[in-house]
């Protein structure tokens, strides 16, 4: 700058030691020195005089314009810091650098100045991004029930941005942002499926109000008639359906989607002012599922002929579609014998399925990776082998215990066998259960073979301690882990994955072969009218008839399949004589051996405190004596005819579970109330339940009963009636193991001796009467 020598005009001038202490230039010039540099920078104007200095005063307002002007646009490191409320200056020159915040420097401040616009448009986006995103932490407070990491991963948006990921608190390389939107879209469907599975349809009503308060929580006030009929008819229907609990739900369900298409339609006015085009559009259309249609035809129906009979007028019920029921045309095929047998060798093949299913079900467990819910589908195919029954049958499969067993842990299993003992443990539990039929609300009788009974145990055993880690509450142990639980074709393909190339394993399919094979057997051993049952179960579930039935079944396999087939659960002496008659070695002690078991233990154990008289004893062993007679008078193909006639259920008596060896001739006993008393029935498994209970009841009443009557008579048939049901406990107790047979009773054993209790000191009193009459 030019140099003046002349003095300076105090009006123009200020002199150089007054500039930094004036307030005005003091936000400027921090110093003397920072003055100096500007001079010597020649940003000013300024003149010297008699050794001092003076800066014109107009240069200096034009740098503090200046200056001004750079400061309302540019800020200082620690000011852009504050705001976006960094800590560290190595990550605000990160971000600087990422989010290409215009820097300029000046000659009076340090280092570079940033962007103020910048800055406030970093400011802005957080404050938008704030107002439209969740973080982890955000959602885990918000959602506490919920697993963020897993259900929400889908909306997962990864951040890379230094800047959001540091006011955010995203660690590096890690997490990211959830749209608030779609978040809470999620976590609305979460709870809603939550409370759609949290309805008990064991209460139908309150279980079709609930769903509507889910699904519809606001149905339209402009059509009360219609709406108020439209509820009426939907609860007549659940009130009035004899449909099992699984058939109910979907009941329900449809009931509800069809109330949505009631809302639609009538949302504006009654439906009786509707035309019945306007009907058909709405109710019967391709978009609508026939199920829905026909719960909406009887509606309407019912709500025509209802006007009809006020003589109120509405659409023309001729007018409205009527739907049909479309009939499958899907070729209703079975497995080969041949293949049954290789899918039953493979699915028993324990070695190779045993360490898959325990592998997968630490990775449920554990929820590492996707599993493949090989444990499930081990079981499914298990169960399939044995019971015709349907899917939803199949996957209700029940939870069992461990209680009385060696089983504790799936290491456990992991590193031993389980023993026939504890595996029939298992199987028992399952037969105990009280199963139903899904679709007709019938009692659902459980088999398994003895070659798949350790296999069976081991997957329902793996199943329950899956369910145990991740489904506590559920009521089953089959688990897909999908909508409706469908054996799905990723599990399908694992399982089936060293099986034969292209197998497609169906449950229909299973059950028409099950259903064919029995058919087949009961053919080929004479059974026609036992077959026909057969095919009329099989015409009346897949329209099929005997004609369509071809199967070969090599007569050496024949025995096999009874065995898988066939519930041999079956106890008594007379099941005991035939496998004595039927598989001696030494025919020389026979006569001998069937005596042993005929005979009728004169002492029942001290468990059971009565001793018999030589008159009842004998009576006993007179009829056994021609049951003996009568089966040793049979040549060996019959005895082998009768033995399946039994195995196979085909000697029916006046009660459930118990055969009469005398049904085919006549009932020599119609007097006898009670079938498994008489020495000519062969009671089973499922008999104990009605055993036990009578046993129970005839404990309770006995001490009164016995002291209420003088008649010697009723006092003898009292008494020969509890024995014969002891007896009958004993043979029970020698098939399935006493610890099995007393879990029929409340309270099992302890439960057991204390109705024992109820014959007081009468055994001597009760042997008196003890006489076969």
């Amino acid at each position: 700058m030019q140099r003046y020598l002349g003095e300076p005009n105090l009006k123009e001038y200020i002199v150089f030691t007054k500039v930094h202490k004036d307030p005005k230039y003091k936000k400027i010039f921090k110093s003397s020195y920072k003055l100096k540099v500007v001079l010597e920078n020649g940003d000013l104007e300024y003149k010297t005089y008699k050794s001092q200095t003076f800066i014109r005063i107009s240069s200096l307002k034009k740098f503090e314009d200046t200056y001004n002007h750079i400061r309302e646009r540019f800020v200082t490191i620690k000011e852009a810091m504050q705001m976006l409320q960094i800590d560290y200056h190595l990550k605000f020159y990160r971000i600087a650098e990422e989010e290409e915040i215009t820097t300029k420097s000046h000659i009076c401040m340090h280092g570079l100045l940033y962007s103020r616009a910048d800055i406030k448009r970093l400011l802005d986006e957080k404050e938008e991004i704030i107002d439209k995103y969740y973080t982890r932490k955000d959602l885990e407070s918000l959602y506490p029930e919920i697993d963020t990491v897993i259900y929400f991963n889908d909306i997962l948006i990864t951040i890379k941005r230094s800047f959001l990921r540091l006011i955010f608190n995203i660690p590096g390389g890690l997490g990211g942002l959830y749209k608030k939107s779609l978040a809470e879209e999620k976590a609305a469907s979460y709870y809603f499926k939550r409370d759609l599975e949290a309805i008990d349809y064991h209460e139908p009503t309150e279980a079709f109000h609930r769903r509507l308060q889910l699904e519809l929580p606001s149905l339209s006030n402009n059509s009360t008639y219609t709406k108020q009929k439209w509820l009426n008819y939907c609860l007549t229907k659940i009130n009035t359906s004899q449909a099992n609990v699984s058939s109910i739900q979907h009941l329900i369900s449809n009931l509800v989607k069809c109330t949505k298409y009631v809302m639609e339609l009538t949302d504006s006015k009654e439906l009786y002012t509707m035309s019945s085009n306007q009907v058909n559009l709405v109710f019967f259309n391709h978009q609508v599922p026939k199920r829905q249609q026909e719960l909406l035809y009887m509606f309407v129906k019912e709500f025509h002929d209802l006007l009809l009979a006020k003589n109120v007028k509405c659409y023309k019920l001729g007018r409205i579609i009527q739907p049909k029921r479309n009939i499958g045309t899907k070729e209703k095929t079975i497995y080969p014998y041949e293949q049954y047998r290789k899918l039953f060798n493979y699915a028993n093949n324990r070695v190779l399925h045993k360490i898959k299913a325990i592998e997968d079900a630490k990775k449920k467990i554990n929820k590492v990776i996707r599993p493949t819910q090989y444990a499930s589908s081990w079981l499914y195919v298990l169960v399939h082998l044995n019971n015709a029954w349907r899917h939803s049958d199949v996957v209700n499969f029940p939870r069992i215990e461990f209680k009385d067993t060696c089983i504790k842990s799936l290491t456990w299993i992991e590193e031993n066998e389980i023993s026939i003992d504890d595996a029939k443990n298992i199987v028992y539990q399952v037969m105990r259960k009280d199963l139903t039929v899904s679709k007709t609300g019938a009692t659902a009788n459980f088999f398994c073979s003895d070659d798949l009974t350790i296999s069976l145990a081991t997957a329902a055993a793996i199943c329950e301690f899956i369910t145990r880690e991740c489904a506590p509450f559920s009521e089953s142990i089959i688990d897909f882990g999908v909508k409706h639980n469908k054996f799905t074709a990723y599990a399908h393909k694992n399982f089936f994955g060293e099986f034969e190339t292209d197998f497609r394993f169906e449950s229909l399919k299973m059950n028409r072969s099950i259903l064919s094979y029995l058919y087949v057997l009961l053919e080929q051993q004479g059974k026609g009218a036992a077959a026909l049952e057969i095919v009329q179960r099989l015409r009346a579930h897949y329209n099929y008839s005997s004609t369509e039935i071809y199967i070969v079944i090599p007569r050496d396999q024949l025995d096999f399949l009874t065995q898988q087939l066939f519930a041999r659960q079956n106890f008594g002496y007379i099941v005991d004589l035939l496998a004595e008659i039927l598989y001696s070695d030494n025919l020389d002690n026979l006569e001998q051996r069937t005596n042993d078991i005929i005979t009728i233990k004169k002492k029942l154990g001290s468990v059971y405190n009565i001793e018999a008289t030589a008159g009842f004893l004998n009576a006993i062993q007179a009829e056994r004596k021609m049951v003996v007679d009568l089966l040793l008078s049979k040549g060996q193909d019959e005895t082998l005819d009768f033995l399946f006639k039994i195995n196979a259920g085909l000697l029916p008596s006046k009660q459930d579970n118990v055969q009469c060896i005398l049904s085919e001739s006549g009932c020599i006993k119609p007097q006898q109330k009670e079938c498994p008393n008489c020495s000519f029935s062969v009671p089973n498994f499922y008999s104990l339940s009605a055993l036990t209970l009578s046993i129970q009841s005839t404990l309770e009443q006995f001490n009164v009963s016995f002291h209420n009557t003088n008649l010697p008579a009723e006092k003898t048939r009292l008494v020969n009636l509890l024995y014969k049901k002891m007896d009958l406990l004993v043979d029970s107790c020698k098939k399935f193991g006493e610890s099995e047979v007393f879990k029929f009773f409340e309270g099992e054993k302890e439960g057991y001796f204390k109705l024992l209790e109820n014959l007081g000191e009468l055994s001597e009193e009760v042997e008196e009467y003890l006489t076969y009459k």
